[in-house]
């Protein structure tokens, strides 16, 4: 069976090619690419079709012509694997119609250029979609790369991270790689949130100087201690029970995830953090409880967790339909946030429900298990040493029941 070449270009000069790229690119009869490649690269005789941003277009096209029994190389820049062109052909393709030839990435070569090595790097793209998997990357790794849209996008990202309290950092953009007019610049985050001139073709090399102040909880376990969190006089999930919380969710990366009634938000910022490519939404009524939250946010650079303010369930109504939901406060509507949850919830969808009063445990034992079925619960009653003048004692806490239900099941 006749198979779409996808054809690694490397970061854009011809030189970067490898031999097996030309030898494709030679035996097509039909290129596929953008308007730059087919310039450089079509010889006489060959058929060509201009990708643009009607890729399904390109896809029509492509199986035209190889109904017809004719060769086609699709031209991708970079890898095409590396958040190029395969992902969206996989869709369309089957694996056995596809030979990839991969290409030098931009990452590869942005390395290169600075000489350094790579293996430890995360590789994420901000290109055509919003920053948050970005921002999350930046924050919780010492190494990245980032595919950036043209300017301004990149003062945006930094001036996002700024705004999430992100540590300093060391940037180096570089720009038209592998072209004579390629540039190297580097930043310090504050000089690249004042939208300096950028090329048009980037990645984003984005490092955490090693003297740079260690992240406050830079570890992808949960059980923050309680004293690292602002409280105020607004209560909190503990730390011994945020975990069996957590656990209890069965988070992923991904996934959207509610913390209703957050408090200080301790459960969110801990959700935020050990899933960084989740969005986790902090809803809260109470003011003084919503400036504990914003504070906690930036105190451990959780960029994914986003507060919102208002009473649930109504401030449920305009959010992202959740995978994952905690009730860690109610303000006495726990029976139609239940219902609620249990509306947009998609199956296997997972809802957990902290109670600490005996009417609590039982009105939502009984709410869950009437809109879900089973329910899974477990009772928590830890007790944390501490000093005294004697010695050291036992710090009883008060027992809290997690009651937890998973939709479809």
């Amino acid at each position: 069976m006749a198979t779409v070449k996808v054809v690694g270009m490397g970061p854009g000069a011809p030189g970067f090619l490898t031999a097996a790229a030309r030898e494709a690119v030679a035996a097509a009869e039909v290129l596929v690419g953008s308007p730059r490649y087919l310039a450089d690269l079509a010889a006489s005789g060959q058929e060509v079709f201009p990708l643009t941003r009607d890729l399904d277009g390109a896809v029509s096209f492509i199986r035209r012509r190889v109904a017809a029994g004719r060769r086609v190389a699709v031209l991708a820049s970079g890898d095409p694997g590396l958040f190029g062109i395969l992902d969206f052909l996989r869709r369309h393709f089957a694996a056995e119609e596809l030979t990839v030839i991969p290409g030098v990435s931009a990452v590869q070569a942005a390395f290169a250029r600075l000489a350094l090595p790579w293996h430890d790097a995360v590789v994420v793209s901000a290109h055509g979609r919003d920053h948050r998997e970005a921002l999350a990357a930046v924050l919780n790794s010492p190494k990245v790369a980032v595919f950036t849209d043209p300017p301004p996008a990149p003062a945006e990202l930094a001036r996002e991270l700024l705004a999430a309290g992100a540590a300093p950092r060391e940037i180096y953009l570089l720009g038209d790689l592998s072209y004579p007019e390629e540039g190297v610049h580097r930043y310090s985050l504050d000089e690249l949130a004042a939208d300096p001139p950028c090329p048009h073709r980037q990645v984003l090399l984005v490092f955490l100087p090693p003297a740079a102040e260690a992240r406050l909880w830079p570890y992808r376990t949960g059980g923050i201690p309680d004293d690292l969190f602002q409280r105020g006089a607004v209560p909190m999930t503990k730390a011994q029970v945020r975990v069996l919380a957590l656990a209890a969710l069965r988070l992923g990366e991904g996934q959207v995830v509610w913390d209703v009634g957050a408090g200080t938000g301790s459960v969110g910022v801990e959700a935020a953090l050990v899933c960084p490519g989740s969005r986790v939404y902090a809803v809260e009524v109470r003011e003084e409880a919503m400036a504990l939250i914003e504070a906690n946010k930036r105190r451990f650079g959780a960029a994914n967790l986003y507060p919102v303010r208002g009473a649930a369930p109504a401030a449920l109504a305009g959010l992202p339909r959740p995978d994952r939901v905690f009730v860690g406060g109610s303000g006495g509507a726990l029976a139609s946030i239940v219902e609620h949850v249990a509306e947009v919830l998609p199956a296997g969808g997972r809802v957990v429900v902290s109670a600490v009063t005996l009417e609590t445990v039982g009105e939502a034992f009984r709410l869950l298990r009437e809109r879900f079925g089973a329910v899974e619960a477990v009772q928590t009653a830890a007790a944390v040493c501490r000093p005294t003048a004697a010695g050291h004692l036992w710090q009883a806490h008060n027992p809290v029941c997690l009651l937890g239900a998973e939709k479809g099941r």
